[in-house]
């Protein structure tokens, strides 16, 4: 890389000019040398230990050598193959950056924060910013003090309960859902096959389906919950703003991603909350029928139902959270003019 030495995977990786000034930053953001001079797999061995008290420290410092080794391999293969030299601190940059992304992939609690002045001061040398994980921690932590059963919605708010179902994940795949109101009885049930596909995939499904009845019904406000985080988080930050292409790079999901964003543009009497599969009975049910519906899509009143045998699985789900509501709830049992 440097067309002054002979290459080794030594000399590359740690003697190299570009190499040896990219660990020299690290080592003094670390406030430690985690580098055994000549001797990379020694290095690498050493890594593997975890020097800090703090949980976050000790993840940053587990990914350094993976995510500088390789990137020390790309600007090599930039430099042989394009003839393509970048500055040293553009690669450094890059470096951090890797760094940074997969920190965020997880969301942080202040205990695994680091404490001890020490630890403080390195964090702060590599300014990292995390808040955001933080925040996502607290609302998990509000999530699991949430009841488990099924919620009716406030008067006067209807509420859409999805779900998808895979039979292997991929495997045989279906959706359903069902709009109620803070009575607890179903205004309007739908479900439907999909074939062979993935869970994501039918939840999707489900999701789009739902908004789709809404918009054509004009069943607003509306309050829409599921068992899926992945899909409560990306209906989330595409209300916030974000765009497709920014909350999935999954083609498959692309299409029915831009149509929901269209109509979340439209209306703006809908709330997303994450429900967990106990409080989302009903909507797995109708998913689980609609792997195996024979007669396609379904969407009706329950009424409409031709098999007894679902007609009584749905009620007998639907009596049980309406007994409990009655007396949890306090517009339970009043009636009101949608």
């Amino acid at each position: 890389m440097c067309r002054k030495e002979e290459e080794t995977a030594l000399h590359l990786m740690q003697a190299c000019h570009t190499g040896r000034k990219i660990w020299e930053k690290i080592a003094f953001r670390c406030q430690t040398e985690g580098r055994i001079q000549g001797d990379l797999n020694m290095t690498l061995r050493k890594w593997k230990q975890s020097p800090f008290k703090s949980n976050l420290l000790n993840a940053l410092w587990c990914i350094i050598p993976g995510l500088t080794l390789w990137n020390l391999w790309k600007e090599r293969n930039r430099r042989i193959f394009k003839d393509q030299t970048r500055p040293l601190e553009k690669i450094w940059n890059t470096i951090h950056q890797n760094i940074t992304e997969s920190l965020s992939l997880k969301d942080w609690s202040p205990e695994d924060l680091p404490t001890t002045p020490k630890e403080i001061n390195i964090w702060e040398n590599w300014q990292i910013k995390i808040q955001h994980n933080l925040k996502a921690n607290k609302r998990q932590a509000e999530d699991k003090k949430e009841d488990n059963s099924w919620q009716p919605p406030p008067l006067g708010i209807i509420q859409l309960n999805f779900d998808g179902a895979s039979k292997g994940n991929p495997g045989k795949a279906g959706y359903g859902g069902v709009f109620r109101t803070h009575q607890g009885y179903p205004l309007l049930i739908f479900m439907g096959p999909l074939g062979w596909d993935t869970n994501n995939s039918a939840e999707l499904e489900g999701l789009w389906r739902g908004l789709k009845i809404a918009q054509e019904r004009n069943l607003f406000p509306l309050t829409v919950k599921g068992d899926s985080q992945i899909l409560i988080r990306i209906m989330t930050k595409l209300q916030n703003g974000s765009t497709v292409s920014k909350v999935s790079s999954s083609w498959r999901m692309l299409r029915r991603l831009e149509l929901i964003k269209h109509w979340l543009n439209q209306h703006q009497a809908i709330s997303f909350k994450h429900t967990r599969r106990e409080g989302n009975k009903l909507a797995d049910l109708l998913a689980n029928f609609g792997v195996e519906e024979e007669n396609g899509y379904m969407e009706g009143a329950l009424s409409s139902l031709t098999s007894r045998d679902q007609i009584a699985q749905i009620q007998e789900i639907v009596t049980q959270e309406q007994s409990r509501i009655e007396h949890q709830h306090p517009d339970a049992g009043v009636s009101s003019v949608m």
